[in-house]
């Protein structure tokens, strides 16, 4: 998962993994009075264990399980998570480019059509794939 910050941090990694678990910390005990959907509720020993600062101001953050990150890709969760670093933070999931060799140019028109086959048959869950296009 990566934050990316607005303008510059000065803040060390350790620093940043502590402010990022307090505001889930924070984040739990809020959600906790507002929601009462269980799907809502914080996976078990949920928590960042890890940042890289990146070239471009970003951080890369790591949590301690896959459960914990599914968690807070929920749209919800998400911008609840960002109101606790109000303008600074923007939660994004890693993306990846993938290209395909030798696909037929009769298909170029169709591609976005073809999104949702491409999503189906792979067993992609919705929003893992941002966008198609032709090189």
């Amino acid at each position: 998962m990566a934050m990316t910050q607005r303008g510059r941090s000065k803040l060390t990694p350790k620093e940043i993994i502590s402010k990022v678990n307090l505001a889930l910390d924070k984040l739990e005990k809020d959600m906790a009075e507002t929601l009462e959907d269980d799907n809502n509720d914080r996976p078990e020993n949920a928590k960042f264990v890890a940042a890289q600062v990146l070239k471009n101001g970003g951080v890369l953050l790591e949590m301690s399980d896959e459960n914990g990150a599914e968690w807070l890709k929920q749209k919800e969760i998400t911008r609840a998570f960002e109101r606790y670093f109000p303008g600074t933070v923007i939660i994004k999931g890693k993306t990846y480019q993938v290209v395909v060799q030798f696909l037929s140019t009769r298909l170029c028109n169709r591609l976005e059509k073809l999104l949702a086959a491409i999503k189906d048959e792979n067993h992609l869950t919705p929003g893992s794939i941002n966008s198609v296009k032709w090189l």
